[in-house]
């Protein structure tokens, strides 16, 4: 699930739902967590030290979970949609939509 507190976007949201697109310029906030795909595991998470621009190379649209209840199907949300950018030495960093001050328009 989403961590955190409730969130304006939970779940699965197609390319059309979503305020942020690729080759968007956004925000990432002083604080905000980060995570990578560098190879060490103390590298995968980090906190962003200060205010910066990125450019967005591309948007994961989250993942919801659906299950049969009492004869029902109902979908709960596992993941948030993120935003991905290419960082250093090429690695992927990404970072919650809800976490970014331009998807909160």
């Amino acid at each position: 699930m989403c961590a955190g507190q409730p969130k304006r976007f939970e779940g699965f949201y197609e390319d059309a739902s979503l305020p942020i697109k690729r080759g968007d310029t956004v925000t990432i906030l002083k604080g905000t967590t980060i995570h990578t795909t560098m190879p060490r595991p103390e590298d995968r998470t980090r906190v962003a030290k200060k205010t910066y621009k990125i450019r967005v190379d591309h948007v994961l649209n989250g993942t919801l979970n659906t299950q049969l209840v009492n004869g029902a199907y109902v979908a709960t949300p596992t993941s948030c949609p993120s935003v991905r950018w290419p960082g250093v030495g090429g690695y992927w960093h990404e970072v919650d939509i809800n976490d970014i001050p331009e998807a909160q328009r």
